[in-house]
This record gives C-alpha cells, structure tokens and sequence, in this order.
C-alpha cells in the first residue's frame, strides 16, 4: 500500500511550493518500495524504478494558492518477493490541495490509483487509495485514509 512516508514527502514538497512565485516543474526520480497485496494468496512485491513529477502552484487573485502534482510511473517494474512473477506497472498518483491567502491549513486530495500487471490469467492487481490531507499552520501533516481498495486479477 502507498506509505505515510511518501505522502510526508509529498506535504513537505507542497509546503515548500506555497512559499514560491507560481510555476510548474517536471523533473524525475528514483522509486522503491515493497507492497504489501493483500489476496490470496498474498503478495509482497518489490517496486522499482523512476517516477516522472509534474507539480505547479499557482496563486489567485485573492492570494489563495492552488497546487497539484502528478506522479506517473516510467518504467517502474514489480517483482514478487514470495513467487518471482514479474508485473509491469501503470497508472499515477494525483495530489490536488488548496490554501486560503498566506495562512493554513493547507487542504487536499491524495489519489493513487495504479495495475500490476504480469503475463499469463489471473495474475493482475489494480489498487485505489484516496487520502485526505491537512498541513496546520505549525506544519504539522495530518493524513486521513478515505478508501482503499485492492482489486485481484483485475
């Protein structure tokens, strides 16, 4: 599943954003992980590979600043830990926040939705999680799950 820490990081991004003129960059980096599937039977599979980055902040004229960053999957590959089978992975991450003039808290949505896909039937995962989150005017990052979904052999 997606981890806290990935969404710390994606909070502190933003929190940095909020402080610079508008503007979009795209840049690229380096992705691992372990997921944890949960059907059956279960799977812990190693992610790896880059994520390609698109964020862009831009500023209202009432001074409300209104980001959004983009994760997309290049040529990140899965590999179960537990039977070998080799998965392909597409699908992205969306982030959509909100801040009201210069003061928090900062307000957003966290979708991830991406597959897992190998050869052969029944082999396939498709996971959906949505996130709620809020930075407080001292920094602190609240996160709140909202759905998370495993689909197998999606």
């Amino acid at each position: 599943m997606l981890r806290k820490s990935l969404l710390l990081a994606v909070a502190a991004v933003l929190v940095l954003a909020a402080s610079a003129p508008a503007a979009t960059t795209s840049f690229k980096v380096p992705f691992s992980r372990i997921d944890e599937i949960e059907c059956v039977p279960p799977d812990l599979v190693l992610l790896e590979g880059t994520l390609h980055i698109v964020e862009g902040v831009t500023v209202d004229r009432n001074g409300g600043l209104h980001g959004h960053i983009s994760l997309q999957s290049q040529g990140i590959t899965g590999v179960s830990l537990l039977n070998g089978t080799v998965f392909r992975v597409v699908g992205g991450t969306r982030l959509i926040v909100g801040l009201d003039g210069e003061t928090a808290p900062l307000i957003g949505t966290f979708v991830n939705s991406y597959r897992l896909i190998a050869p052969g039937p029944n082999n396939n995962f498709q996971v959906q999680e949505t996130y709620h989150l809020t930075v407080d005017a001292t920094g602190n990052v609240r996160v709140l799950l909202i759905k998370a979904e495993v689909r197998c052999n999606a």
